[in-house]
């Protein structure tokens, strides 16, 4: 295989990697648009603000401090043997699973004590809140396998898993929402229903992940292993984790929290200056917007 030959197939993987990515996004904006306007049939918006801005927001941010470094970081790694940059890959995509547990620990702790008095009485928030620290440390499982795929370009593994733990969400969140309701519930414990969606979540994006990685490259590569130094970069001895790998990956993070902070702009400003009805009447605008722009992009994409 020559070089040109090489960089034609990555270019090509790329390619069929951005299709799968822009369809994922329109199935999953259309399918969360659908379930939230049977979910909010049943369920009061300051609940629904509290599960779609206060919660995601801790969510996001623990998993974006957790892994955002680390998968940019792995992204630029180059190393001369595919076999110990496999490994060194596996072994550095454990570190934001450890961070992620004390992340999750410690975040979830602060968000429960800094609650306000208009969200303690929602029902079943702190449930909720360990029920989403929980569905975090899950989902970070599942990191070596989404950076090993995402360096063995199996674009199509990552739709097919985001894909179908989005559906076991919705399906999750509804279904738990109408067993609360039909058993008088609901107002006890509305919050619930969607710390118990995001676990499906993480559950079933993590198993999705495993069962196909092991079909792929087997689960017994995805062990922690020391690395032979004299491999990667000319000197003797072993290692566990790539020194300049882990510091870049580090300094990737601090310097993102710039952007992660205007990502969810919205969401910092609105947990703490609005209440949970507020936020809910956002999410639900919030919402409609979302769809309408999946729905304009879909339209453009049938029309070429």
């Amino acid at each position: 295989m020559t070089a040109d030959t090489g960089k034609n197939n990555v270019f090509s993987a790329s390619a069929r990697g951005a299709s799968y990515l822009i369809l994922l996004q329109l199935f999953t904006r259309v399918l969360t648009f659908t379930f939230n306007q049977l979910v909010l049939r049943h369920t009061s918006p300051q609940v629904f603000g509290f599960a779609t801005i206060q919660l995601e927001l801790l969510s996001s941010t623990i998993l974006f401090l957790s892994r955002e470094g680390f998968r940019i970081a792995l992204q630029r790694q180059q190393q001369q043997q595919q076999t110990q940059d496999l490994q060194t890959t596996v072994n550095l995509a454990y570190i934001p699973l450890v961070t992620g547990f004390f992340g999750a620990v410690g975040g979830c702790w602060v968000f429960w004590k800094r609650l306000g008095p208009d969200v303690r009485g929602l029902g079943g928030e702190g449930w909720t809140i360990v029920l989403v620290g929980w569905a975090v440390v899950v989902e970070l499982s599942c990191e070596v396998c989404f950076v090993v795929g995402l360096k063995m370009l199996m674009f199509r593994m990552r739709t097919v898993a985001e894909g179908t733990a989005v559906i076991a969400r919705c399906l999750t969140t509804y279904g738990m929402t109408i067993w609360l309701l039909e058993r008088g519930l609901l107002e006890q414990y509305g919050t619930v229903s969607f710390g118990v969606g995001q676990l499906a979540y993480a559950t079933t994006l993590a198993g999705v992940y495993f069962v196909m990685m092991s079909k792929r490259v087997g689960l017994r590569n995805l062990v922690p292993r020391k690395v032979l130094r004299g491999k990667v970069d000319g000197h003797g001895g072993e290692y566990w984790l790539h020194g300049p790998t882990l510091r870049l990956a580090f300094s990737v993070t601090g310097q993102s929290l710039f952007k992660h902070v205007l990502t969810e702009g919205d969401k910092f400003v609105l947990a703490s200056l609005t209440t949970p009805y507020t936020q809910g009447l956002y999410a639900v605008v919030s919402n409609y917007g979302k769809h309408l722009l999946a729905h304009k992009i879909q339209l453009i994409f049938q029309d070429h």
